[in-house]
């Protein structure tokens, strides 16, 4: 029988991840990058970024670029914006359309994603530096759900775990079940870290989420690489010997 959703140890699969592969130190920062190229932007154990407005407007920027996209494709664009003088909020909002289009075509669906970075700047001077409440920020025109915890979490220190396809997919591997909502998969995650003080659990979700994506690409892929990673011993494909990329 296969372990229901309810029965991961989502708390266990966390301090397993941390001890394989380190804190992540998310969210990549330009500034950083900028400092020392090698980090990336990446800051591990340092959980005081973002320090200023124009660090948290460049996560927003950034969670909104990376909608099916790749983050190297996002570095790229911001970037271009930088080079443009478009990540200062003001200018990026006198900005014409097709020059924003232009500096983050590389990201796709440049022309959708021009919009919901001008509605985002807006929504943004009205309410930085106060962390949105989050059906405000659901209500920005392009910003889903996932998208809005990245917000929250990374650029405002709210403990809103980041549900995303590679954590969908994690649970499918432990589990065998789709989970398809994503109220339902953020509250079963966030019930394991509940009996944390406040400031913990951000650095949790922090962590975890970051920990998940590194996870997926280096052994939770689309076709899985079982050898060697932190969970075969729980995965179910991993069980089976890792062989094909196995459906449920």
């Amino acid at each position: 029988m296969t372990p229901a959703i309810h029965a991961v140890d989502f708390a266990a699969i966390f301090h397993r991840l941390l001890e394989a592969f380190g804190p992540r130190g998310w969210w990549p920062l330009s500034e950083l990058r900028r400092r020392d190229p090698f980090t990336g932007g990446y800051h591990p154990g340092d959980y005081s970024p973002p320090a200023s407005a124009a660090q948290r407007f460049e996560i927003g920027v950034g969670a909104i670029l990376t909608q099916n996209t790749t983050w190297k494709q996002v570095a790229g664009c911001l970037d271009n914006l930088e080079q443009a003088g478009l990540m200062s909020l003001h200018e990026l909002l006198r900005a014409p359309v097709e020059t924003i289009e232009a500096a983050i075509r590389a990201s796709g669906y440049y022309r959708q994603k021009a919009r919901k970075l001008l509605e985002f700047a807006r929504f943004f001077s009205e309410w930085d530096p106060q962390p949105p409440p989050r059906p405000k920020l659901l209500s920005v025109w392009g910003v889903g759900e996932e998208t809005a915890d990245s917000i929250l979490l990374y650029a405002y220190g709210q403990p809103f775990f980041v549900v995303d396809a590679y954590s969908r997919r994690l649970v499918e591997r432990l589990t065998g079940e789709v989970v398809s909502k994503y109220a339902r998969l953020q509250e079963r995650i966030s019930a394991a870290f509940a009996h944390l003080e406040y400031a913990c659990r951000v650095q949790v979700f922090n962590e975890f989420h970051a920990l998940v994506v590194d996870l997926a690409k280096n052994h939770c892929c689309s076709r899985p690489r079982c050898r060697g990673c932190p969970l075969e011993d729980l995965c179910l494909i991993g069980k089976a010997g890792g062989v094909g990329t196995a459906r449920f």
